[in-house]
């Protein structure tokens, strides 16, 4: 979501899709949060908003591609790279 704040729609979509597939296969059940939900599910519809149909797309698939580890680190490292 901060991604989406920043005005990187694919990132965000591309980390919303990772973060969500992370949840699914550790099989936790988020989306009965109905706060939680709510709020995902607006900065995921801002983010596809900013961009065209297939940008969106291929940002998640981007994410559920890469997977949450693999962006967690790169992000990390680039995080640690500006220390």
């Amino acid at each position: 979501m901060s991604a989406s704040l920043q005005r990187r729609p694919a990132k965000a979509l591309t980390l919303l899709a990772a973060a969500e597939a992370e949840l699914d296969r550790l099989g936790v059940e988020w989306r009965g949060v109905r706060f939680w939900k709510a709020l995902v599910d607006r900065w995921t519809e801002n983010a596809r908003a900013a961009l065209t149909a297939e940008d969106a797309e291929g940002a998640w698939a981007e994410g559920l591609g890469r997977g949450f580890d693999r962006l967690s680190r790169e992000a990390l490292d680039r995080a640690g790279a500006s220390d």
